[in-house]
């Protein structure tokens, strides 16, 4: 549902759709098929995709008219289950990178993060089990899809025992502290942080161009990337400052 949330706010889908301005996910919800349909026939005649129906897993390859065939999506699932050893999930985000970080055999510098807030999510979002079972009925491909992937990292994660549960503590704190010095106002040029060694890292120091990466948007990325100003996750020397 978070994933929804996000849609109607990235795409501005309360006015694509012309629902009404009050509750418009709850709307959309009481008969999305309809919703659908209507946009489809007047607005998006061209387009290939939903904003709402099953687009994640159209992101992985899903054709749209694969929708209504559950055998042929269980297919797709498993396809893609078998391609991908993980796959992040966001309300398991800290928990997904440290599986990624185990099976990659990358070190704990590699997945620290910072958070962007690009929508506003409601949790108190109020839906009745009758629209929550619609949605889950009409996007039934990206329900089966994180479900299965759900499944697969919780059985990763049974797997590692104690030790996994030891290294998760140690770097929610961790990413934490990189989060607070990368807010403090502000970094300077010559101010670092240091982290001393643990059993599940060597030491890592933290400076301005860290966070400066660690803030970047996707486009900033590509464009550092593009222009070989990054490298094993620093920041070479730019012309321009990134992620200010």
């Amino acid at each position: 549902m978070n994933h929804l949330q996000s849609c109607f706010s990235e795409y501005g889908l309360q006015k694509l759709y012309n629902l009404p301005a009050k509750e418009p996910i709850q709307n959309f919800l009481d008969d999305p098929y309809t919703w659908e349909r209507k946009l489809h026939s007047h607005r998006m005649k061209r387009k290939p995709y939903s904003f709402t129906k099953n687009l994640q897993a159209y992101n992985f390859g899903y054709s749209l008219g694969l929708s209504e065939d559950l055998e042929r999506t269980r297919k797709f699932v498993d396809r893609i289950a078998s391609e991908f050893k993980v796959v992040l999930i966001l309300e398991y985000l800290d928990e997904s990178l440290v599986v990624l970080k185990r099976e990659m055999c990358w070190n704990t510098r590699d997945i620290l993060y910072t958070s962007k807030t690009c929508c506003q999510l409601h949790d108190t979002l109020r839906l009745s089990d009758k629209q929550r079972e619609n949605h889950r009925t009409f996007a039934t491909a990206d329900y089966m899809m994180y479900d299965r992937f759900v499944d697969i990292l919780k059985d990763k994660i049974q797997q590692q025992g104690q030790d996994f549960q030891d290294e998760l503590e140690d770097f929610k704190k961790l990413n934490k502290r990189v989060k607070d010095f990368c807010d403090s106002e502000y970094t300077s040029e010559k101010k670092v942080m240091t982290l001393e060694a643990t059993n599940w890292y060597d030491k890592i120091e933290i400076d301005r161009k860290t966070c400066q990466l660690l803030r970047a948007n996707l486009q900033q990325l590509r464009t550092l990337a593009r222009e070989g100003l990054v490298e094993k996750g620093r920041i070479l020397t730019s012309r321009r400052p990134v992620g200010d």
